[in-house]
């Protein structure tokens, strides 16, 4: 959070990347750096100061422009040297104006600034349309336009008094708070201004598609609590939350005048390499400054612009001692990187090319240093965020509450769910059952509407005669490219697998094959499934898409490649005994490891390619992870507790619930590019149900990288149902039909663990269900009970400590005599619902 002066300062630079351009890729993100001074420098320095930036590869700089002739001829000398302006643009006053004193011995840092509800738009106007005119007259076409600078905070905006009280304030807040009453009518003030620039902006030539974004919102990063957080306490000095700020200007029509939202972010520099450390920055950028932003064209939300961010170095030796500061930048950078991937983040500027006040400046000792060329460095998502694989006895799992979104039926879902995001920003899953369904949704959760039939079986004699299932999509361009899972010949126990690749011009509302990609060395044969399919795909975002297949004969999953360039048919590579040597068309394959299975996804945080799974002889659902797509390890403990795996042969004569076509979706796009908040769907059939009763399953997996020692790594959200007509408690992890109808979602209980611990003595559970006449009694009890006591057994939710743990809380076991049912709760009262009857165990808070 810097002093702003306007308009002597330049402030910032970065590479040259035009708006629609970058709106339109997704390859390369925009990076930079503030700059801190250099109209007020001598022509020589300015010069100096140019050639500086040229050879370190800067093509943009953020700034305030003059508009006297000596500023507009920097302007040019500017542009000679191909270095574009983002102009930031200073809010006009009427003249006389009452301006807050500047107080730097009682208030440093807190500068003279008259109050944002006196802007005045008509003011803004006289200033800001002949200066462009001059500028549109250079054939000037400008980065961008960012109107103020930190006008959330005490610092820049006189609206605040001086003293405060050391306040964050919320959006409630600025409907309530007397002092945030008042600086809510300074934010809509500003949107009058905005209002003004975009009427210019939209009536100009050089820059009618120059984006205008928010001043740049500063952020605290405060540490775990209540939100919003307080701010720094001692300072004397509020500020509004950088979400409170935007929900309540969204509210008043900010999306209807801006591009993008502009951000700082200055991150706290404790314990450099650090997990523990490193998660908490990574969870307060998303919590307190990233947590608005959004991909171009939703309609929900715009992308965000960081035109401020920056560690500071006090070492003043030379050469420079920066190596904290070097593992700190590349650590944020990898923090920014899946924003970027998802387009809800399109440009970094660092602070500061030079700050001897402040001590983030990254031009020192006569050259630019290793920290500063790593903070400018293009960001090109197609490489690797890094080369070291992921902590993973550092991640933490959490896999939230199911939730069915589809079924009971026959039919779908009968293959994983894939999706896209539509221009509308709502999503289109599809799911198939012989033909391919689109079904629509506002969120990529959000699955459950009409399925409408957009690819069919294809024509008797035909390869996907049998049936064609879209089992991954994926956009290329304005197309969209699908991955089908084919089979041919419909006559008992016979099938051939094979996978041709289609593409859609509409969303897949409709889609033309492309002809097939992958194949087996085996041929259609009576009696036999046979060929290589049910495969899912991922882009590895290093040029290349990866293909995980299943095969039939030699039973494994095996992998093929081919160019994001050209995928089509004759392209893909099969991996074969340590090359991807092998036709995708009858090649043949090496067989992955025992345990991998055809689920495939990509970690942005690390770049690793992720697999769904089974451990050979192990119980439960694993996650794997690899960095050259072939070699993979499994997390150690299973992210789902799966009775012993039972196949669709042996489904009718197994109790046992099945859960199959598993898909790992990004929560917030869709994709299968996850950032830290995941989507598990799959195909759950009750114990002792039918196939006609499928479900489409859907929830939540949140990751951080921040384990405690000794914390179970995994853990399962318990939740308490209750179902007033049957007059049945519920406490399951497991998916309840009729969720949030029959069923009543009545508390979240904790989560249970996925594993035995292997140090400390824990407790199996079972959920069982009574076999008596009358209504259900679901019941959570210990394993080998159920038999014994008249229930039936319908699966192991997981395991509870035996003696009260660090990060635990009791879980007892309730029964209503009202209800005559049970049902397990937190509190020794039962909730009041019940009595209790035993304590079960310890499970985890969160």
């Amino acid at each position: 959070m810097k002093k702003f002066v306007y308009p002597a300062v330049l402030l910032g630079c970065l590479l040259v990347i035009p708006f629609e351009s970058a709106l339109a890729q997704i390859d390369d993100a925009i990076v930079g750096i503030n700059l801190g001074h250099a109209q007020t420098d001598t022509v020589e320095q300015q010069t100096t100061l140019l050639n500086e930036l040229k050879t370190a590869g800067v093509h943009v700089i953020r700034a305030g422009i003059g508009p006297d002739d000596k500023g507009l001829d920097l302007v040019k000398r500017i542009y000679a040297q191909n270095i574009k302006i983002l102009w930031i643009i200073p809010l006009k006053y009427p003249p006389n104006v009452l301006i807050r004193p500047w107080r730097p011995k009682e208030f440093p840092g807190v500068w003279a600034q008259p109050a944002l509800s006196l802007a005045d738009p008509d003011q803004f106007r006289a200033y800001f349309a002949p200066l462009l005119a001059k500028l549109e007259a250079m054939n000037i076409e400008l980065a961008g336009f960012e109107l103020g600078n930190e006008l959330n905070m005490t610092a820049f905006n006189g609206e605040f008094p001086v003293p405060g009280e050391g306040k964050q304030f919320g959006l409630n807040d600025l409907y309530h708070d007397p002092e945030a009453e008042q600086i809510a009518t300074g934010y809509l003030q500003y949107l009058k201004v905005l209002a003004v620039l975009k009427d210019i902006r939209d009536h100009s030539k050089a820059n009618l598609h120059t984006p205008i974004m928010t001043a740049g919102f500063g952020a605290y990063e405060a540490p775990e609590g209540p939100f919003p957080p307080p701010a720094k306490p001692g300072t004397q000095t509020d500020m509004v939350s950088v979400n409170a700020t935007l929900d309540f200007m969204r509210a008043n029509g900010l999306d209807k005048l801006v591009d993008a939202y502009a951000v700082h972010v200055y991150p706290w520099a404790n314990g450099p390499g650090q997990p523990a450390a490193a998660a908490g920055r990574q969870s307060r950028l998303a919590k307190y400054v990233l947590a608005e932003c959004r991909s171009p064209g939703s309609a929900d939300r715009k992308p965000c612009w960081i035109t401020e961010w920056g560690l500071r170095n006090t070492d003043t030796s030379c050469p420079v001692h920066e190596a904290d500061q070097v593992s700190l930048i590349e650590e944020m950078r990898n923090n920014f990187r899946p924003y970027v991937e998802q387009r809800r983040l399109l440009g970094m500027f660092y602070y500061a090319w030079v700050d001897p006040m402040e001590n983030f400046g990254v031009f020192r000792c006569g050259s630019l240093t290793q920290s500063g060329r790593l903070a400018i460095a293009p960001m090109d998502v197609k490489d690797s965020p890094s080369n070291a694989a992921s902590c993973q006895e550092c991640i933490r799992i959490r896999v939230g509450l199911p939730r069915i979104v589809g079924g009971p039926g026959p039919g779908i879902p009968d293959n994983p769910l894939t999706e896209i995001q539509l221009p509308n920003g709502r999503f289109r899953g599809f799911s198939a059952s012989s033909t391919t369904y689109a079904i629509d949704g506002a969120t990529p959760s959000d699955m459950g509407g009409t399925a409408v039939p957009v690819l069919p079986p294809r024509p008797r004699g035909q390869y996907g005669e049998s049936g064609e299932w879209i089992n991954h999509v994926e956009r290329s361009g304005k197309s969209v490219l699908g991955w089908v899972h084919d089979e041919t010949g419909d006559g008992p126990g016979m099938g051939q697998k094979s996978m041709p690749l289609a593409v859609s011009e509409n969303d897949g509302l409709s889609w033309r094959s492309l002809g097939q990609i992958i194949t087996g060395k085996d041929s259609l044969t009576k009696g036999r499934i046979t060929g290589e399919g049910d495969c899912t795909a991922v882009d590895g975002k290093d040029g290349y898409y990866y293909a995980y297949c299943g095969r039939n004969t030699n039973p494994g999953t095996i992998v093929a490649l081919a160019a994001v360039a050209n995928p089509g048919p004759g392209n893909w590579k099969k991996y074969f005994e340590g090359e991807w040597s092998q036709p995708g068309l009858g090649g043949d394959a090496t067989t992955l490891a025992r345990g991998i299975g055809t689920t495939t996804a990509r970690w942005l945080i690390t770049g690793e390619t992720l697999n769904l799974g089974w451990v050979p002889g192990q119980q439960g659902l694993r996650l794997y992870f690899s960095q050259d797509h072939f070699h993979f390890t499994a997390l150690p403990e299973p992210i789902l507790v799966v009775d012993p795996y039972v196949s669709w042969a042996h489904r009718l004569q197994e109790p046992h619930e099945l859960m199959a076509y598993w898909s790992l979706l990004d929560a917030n796009t869709g994709a299968n590019q996850l950032g830290d908040h995941w989507l598990l769907f799959y195909l759950d059939l009750q114990p002792h149900e039918s196939f006609d009763k499928r479900y489409q399953v859907s929830r939540p997996i949140e990751i951080s990288r921040s384990r405690k020692p000794d914390e179970p790594q995994v853990g399962v959200m318990l939740a308490h149902w209750y179902n007033a007509k049957l007059h049945d408690h519920w406490s399951t992890v497991a998916p309840v039909p009729g969720n949030y109808s029959e069923y009543k979602l009545e508390a979240k209980s904790g989560y249970l663990m996925t594993a035995a611990d292997p140090k400390r003595p824990s407790v199996e559970l079972e959920d069982c269900v009574s076999q008596w006449p009358g209504h259900p009694d679901h019941i959570l009890i210990q394993k080998d009970v159920c038999e014994s006591h008249g229930y039936q057994r319908l699966r192991t939710p997981g395991w509870v400590f035996s003696t009260p743990q660090p990060g635990t809380q009791p879980l007892y076991r309730c029964y209503s005599e009202a209800e005559k049912s049970h049902f397990a709760a937190n509190s020794e009262d039962c909730d009041h619902a019940g009595k209790m009857e035993t304590l079960l165990g310890y499970d985890l808070k969160e």
